[in-house]
């Protein structure tokens, strides 16, 4: 009978976390045609103000949740207005790549394991386990994907498509 080689969880995860640095780089290269000063202007209406927020916000809850929370550190303030282009957002995702990968490397059997810290809006210690954690950043991510493709087809581009990317390996 042959041995069937099992993946680990975090494997896995790392595995499809590769897929979710391939979305966002389709974004990004769309991103990348439109001008910054568009990218970064705010709007009141919108939540976290501009687009360029948003894309830092969603790197913030990475470090957060993957990093400050897991630590028992305060969450870090990263403000919009501290990036003045599309390439220092990349650097800050290719940061926050390196703290994916990490993470997943040092959970790698306690995926599952709770981990209790405090979070400034509960009260209580608030439990979640790694693969929780991963999943809500990376959930958080195509949320913030979505209302960034809105925005800047309201604001007269023509996003490209970011919800059907085939994955590298199978193409």
């Amino acid at each position: 009978m042959k041995r069937q080689h099992r993946r680990s969880d975090a494997t896995g995860l790392l595995s499809m976390y590769a897929w979710v640095v391939q979305t966002r780089a389709v974004l990004h290269g769309f991103l990348a045609k439109v001008p910054w000063d568009t990218l970064s202007r705010e709007v009141p209406t919108l939540g976290h103000g501009s687009v360029r927020n948003l894309l830092v916000h969603t790197a913030s809850v990475y470090r957060w949740w993957l990093d400050g929370f897991v630590r028992g550190l305060e969450m870090p303030q990263m403000e919009g207005s501290q990036y003045a282009s599309l390439a220092a957002v990349q650097a800050e995702f290719a940061g926050v790549d390196r703290l994916v990968r990490r993470f997943l490397r040092d959970h790698e059997g306690s995926i599952d394991t709770p981990r209790r810290h405090p979070v400034p809006w509960e009260e209580k210690l608030f439990t979640a386990t790694p693969r929780w954690l991963f999943t809500h950043a990376v959930t958080h991510e195509f949320h913030h994907k979505g209302q960034i493709v809105t925005i800047t087809r309201q604001l007269g581009y023509q996003p490209v498509e970011t919800d059907l990317v085939a994955p590298r390996r199978w193409t």
